[in-house]
């Protein structure tokens, strides 16, 4: 019977989407702060700033010479790779940093 009604996907998807709307604006609302937040500490950060340079400046200084050398920035997924710089003692490059 209900598969004969007319539509009756999309009143179902509709009637659930009405159910549910508190708790999901909640918890969308509570990331969207936590989100502002993060970006609040970003914008007043005074050591942020700081250690991106030296961490370019690390990165300039170790390809010095070849075509990456001397860059004006980077892509903040470059971050990953600073593990990967390990010296003789197994020490990575964040360690120096």
């Amino acid at each position: 019977v209900i598969g004969k009604m007319p539509a009756y996907q999309q009143r179902i998807d509709c009637w659930c989407f009405a159910m549910t709307y508190k708790e999901q604006h909640a918890s969308y609302d509570t990331a969207l702060r936590d989100f502002l937040q993060v970006v609040e500490c970003f914008q007043e950060s005074e050591m942020l700033p700081c250690l991106l340079g030296i961490i370019l400046a690390v990165g300039n200084f170790l390809n010095g010479g070849t075509n990456r050398g001397q860059a004006d920035g980077f892509d903040i997924e470059s971050l990953a790779k600073l593990e990967g710089i390990k010296d003789a003692t197994g020490k990575d490059i964040r360690h120096f940093i």
